[in-house]
C-alpha cells in the first residue's frame, strides 16, 4: 500500500474525543450539508422606491436615518387650556367643579358620555388640572383595570387612606366633614353588574347628606344611567348628563394642525383628506392622528413622496373606517367573540335570519371559546355582555321574547345591528377571530 494511502487511512481512523451518548459529528461537516432556511414572504407594506433586491445587498454607504417626527404628533401631547372644539364642555366642567368644591354648594354628580376618541378624558383631565388641586383632593380611577366591579371600594380606600370595611368606609368618608374631594371614574361602564349595586353606590355618594365627594363618570354609552339605573331618578340622584358628539372634519383638521410642525411632511390637502374620511365614519381624533402619524413617517422615509398618495394608501389599507368597525376593534376579546357568534347566526341562517335567542347564542359562545382557547364566562356574564356592553354600543339589540314561550332571559331575542363584514373587519386585529365567522 502506498505511503500516502496509509497516512490517509491512519488519519481517518484516528480516535475521536470522548463524548457521552451519540458520537458527535464534526460541526463543519454538518453545517456544510445543512440547507439554507427558506425566506418567509414579507407582509404587505406600501410600495417603496427601493426594490427588494437593493435592500438585500450590502450598502455601500451607511444608510441615512429618516427625518425625526415632531414629538407633538402623538396621543401623549396635551394642549394647554381647553381642547379644540371642546371649549364649551371644558367651561361647563370647570365651572361645575369650582362650584362643587365650595362648601356652600352640593357635591357634583356628572356623567360624561360619547363615542371613543371624542375628547372626553382629555377635556375632563384638562379642566381638573386647571384647578391645581393637591393629590389628596382628586382621585382618578380607570375602572377597566379594577378586575371586578366590587374592587372599586378597596381601590378607593387605598387611594384615600381609609381602613375597615371598604364599602362602609367610603360611604362614611363621603358623609364626614372635611375638604371636598373629586373622584373621576373613567370607563365607568366596566362597573356594570347584574344588580348594579356598585354603580348605584357610586352615583349616590354625591347626594348623601353633607357629602364631600364629587363623582364624574366617563363612558361610551350615552344613556347608561337612564337605562340601567332607573332608581336614581326615583331617588332624585340622577347625575347631570354631558354628551360629546363626534368631531367634525374641520375640528379634526385643527387638531392635527395643532400637533404637526408647520414645515412638516404632510400637506394641507393630505390632512384634509384624512380628516374628511375619518369624520365620515367615526369622528375619532385618535384615529386621524394615527393615520397622519403613519403617513408622515412614510413620507419622511420616501424622501419627498406624495403625501396625498400615502394618506390614500393608508386609508385604503385600513378598509372601512366606519364607527362600528372602530368600536368593535377596541372591544375585549370576549365581547368580540360574542359578536362573532351573533354574526354566525345571521350568516348561517341566511340574510333573513337576523335574530337568535340569548340561550342559543351562549351555547355557541361556549363552543367558540373552547375552539379559540379563550377563557369562558357564565351565562349571567354573557347576558350582561350582550344586554349592556354590546347593546350600549349599538351593536346588538336584545328584546324580550314574545308568544307562548316562557319569558326568561334565555328566551330573549338578539338581533345583530351591524353588517357581518363590519364585524369581520373589526376583529381582524385578533388574527384568529375572522376565521371563526362563517362565510
Amino acid at each position: 500500500m502506498p505511503t500516502h494511502t496509509r497516512s490517509a487511512v491512519r488519519n481517518r481512523l484516528a480516535p475521536l474525543p470522548p463524548v457521552f451518548g451519540r458520537v458527535a459529528k464534526p460541526r463543519t461537516r454538518r453545517n456544510a450539508r445543512k440547507k439554507p432556511l427558506p425566506v418567509s414572504p414579507l407582509p404587505d407594506v406600501p410600495a417603496s422606491p427601493v426594490s427588494t433586491q437593493d435592500t438585500l445587498r450590502p450598502p455601500s454607504s451607511p444608510p441615512t436615518k429618516p427625518a425625526p417626527l415632531p414629538p407633538s404628533l402623538s396621543l401623549a401631547f396635551t394642549p394647554q387650556g381647553a381642547p379644540l372644539s371642546r371649549e364649551s364642555h371644558y367651561a361647563r366642567i370647570r365651572t361645575s367643579l369650582l362650584r362643587a368644591l365650595t362648601p356652600a354648594h352640593r357635591a357634583l354628580s356628572l356623567y360624561v358620555s360619547g363615542t371613543p376618541g371624542t375628547g372626553k378624558t382629555l377635556t375632563v383631565s384638562s379642566a381638573l388640572s386647571s384647578l391645581s388641586l393637591p393629590p389628596s383632593r382628586s382621585v382618578w380611577l380607570n375602572c377597566a383595570h379594577l378586575g371586578a366591579p366590587r374592587n372599586l371600594f378597596s381601590a378607593l380606600c387605598s387611594a384615600l387612606g381609609l381602613s375597615g370595611d371598604p364599602e362602609q368606609a367610603v360611604r362614611a368618608f363621603a358623609s364626614s366633614a372635611g375638604e371636598r374631594v373629586v373622584l373621576v371614574l373613567d370607563e365607568v361602564d366596566f362597573l356594570v353588574s347584574r344588580d348594579q349595586l356598585v354603580l348605584y353606590a357610586a352615583f349616590e355618594w354625591p347626594h348623601l347628606p353633607s357629602s364631600r365627594l364629587s363623582v364624574i363618570g366617563i363612558a361610551n354609552a350615552v344613556d347608561l344611567p337612564v337605562r340601567l339605573l332607573p332608581w336614581l331618578r326615583a331617588n332624585a340622584c340622577m347625575p347631570e348628563l354631558l354628551p360629546f358628539a363626534p368631531y367634525t372634519s374641520d375640528a379634526l383638521q385643527e387638531i392635527v394642525r395643532q400637533r404637526v410642525a408647520p414645515d412638516g411632511a404632510l400637506s394641507k390637502v393630505a390632512v384634509q383628506l384624512a380628516a374628511k374620511k375619518v369624520a365620515a365614519g367615526s369622528g375619532d381624533a385618535r384615529l386621524v392622528l394615527d393615520v397622519c402619524r403613519e403617513a408622515e413617517s412614510q413620507v419622511a422615509r420616501a424622501d419627498g413622496g406624495s403625501a396625498i398618495a400615502v394618506v390614500s394608501r393608508i386609508l385604503q389599507a385600513r378598509g372601512g373606517l366606519s364607527q362600528a368597525v372602530d368600536t368593535i376593534s377596541q372591544l375585549p376579546v370576549q365581547q368580540q367573540l360574542a359578536l362573532c357568534v351573533a354574526a354566525n347566526a345571521v350568516t348561517m341562517g341566511g340574510k333573513s335570519a337576523k335574530k337568535a335567542t340569548l340561550g342559543g347564542l351562549y351555547e355557541s359562545f361556549a363552543r367558540m371559546c373552547s375552539r379559540a382557547k379563550v377563557g369562558g364566562v357564565t351565562f349571567d356574564e354573557f347576558a350582561q355582555i350582550c344586554c349592556n356592553a354590546l347593546a350600549s354600543h349599538g351593536l346588538l339589540d336584545v328584546a324580550q321574547g314574545r308568544g307562548k314561550k316562557v319569558r326568561t332571559i334565555r328566551s330573549k331575542l338578539v338581533r345583530l345591528k351591524v353588517d357581518v363584514d363590519d364585524v369581520r373587519a373589526g376583529v381582524a386585529g385578533r388574527g384568529f377571530l375572522p376565521l371563526l365567522i362563517a362565510r
